[in-house]
């Protein structure tokens, strides 16, 4: 018998605007937002103003005690901070979607998605959790809706809390990663695509 063999991830600009019209679909129609498209350089505005103005002071011993509990290696500082969420898959092609967006815009799609008021505070745990939610609908409409005839797995989404820093956040991917931007709710937001590179399985 023998393996199907592995598929190669479709073009870049085929990804990326499949990719664009998944978060559109999932953030206009599910969570009463709007979207526009915008660039690498209005993100990293976005990114730069989102740093504070005020020294950072070194942490308590009781604020590292919470800090490492949390898994960071400082807190973050005043103003808002980053999700960086990511979700792999497998499948005919393997890869990895992840998202990059601010808290504040989370706290605000996850008060359309519960029916929250303004006054209404989530926990630290449930903005989290959404911002990894996001991302998994993303990529998961992005598969089903464009690759019909094959079949993925999704792993668990990830979040991480991005320390503010001068310069915009690094990609760390692959030579083969592609990025994308667009506001949603005149917030800019990275979307990345990273695929893996997977060899052909053996006949056997």
């Amino acid at each position: 018998m023998s393996l199907p063999r592995s598929v190669q991830p479709p073009a870049t600009a085929e990804v990326l605007s499949a990719l664009r019209a998944a978060v559109q679909d999932v953030a206009e129609m599910s969570l009463c937002s709007y979207t526009e498209p915008c660039d690498r350089a209005a993100f990293e505005d976005a990114w730069r103003l989102s740093l504070p103005t005020a020294p950072v002071t070194p942490p308590t011993a009781e604020e590292r005690a919470v800090i490492a509990a949390a898994g960071l290696s400082q807190p973050p500082a005043p103003g808002d901070v980053w999700y960086a969420t990511a979700v792999d898959f497998s499948g005919p092609f393997s890869g990895e979607v992840a998202i990059v967006l601010t808290r504040s815009l989370t706290l605000e799609l996850y008060r359309s998605f519960a029916g929250m008021n303004l006054d209404e505070n989530p926990s630290e745990f449930e903005i989290r959790d959404f911002a990894a939610e996001f991302a998994n609908v993303v990529c998961g409409s992005w598969l089903t809706k464009h690759y019909t005839q094959l079949k993925f797995d999704l792993a668990a989404p990830s979040v991480d809390v991005l320390l503010p820093d001068p310069s915009a956040p690094a990609a760390g991917y692959n030579d083969f990663a592609a990025h994308l931007y667009l506001k949603i709710n005149d917030i800019p937001v990275q979307v990345t695509f990273a695929p893996r590179v997977q060899r052909a399985a053996a006949g056997m």
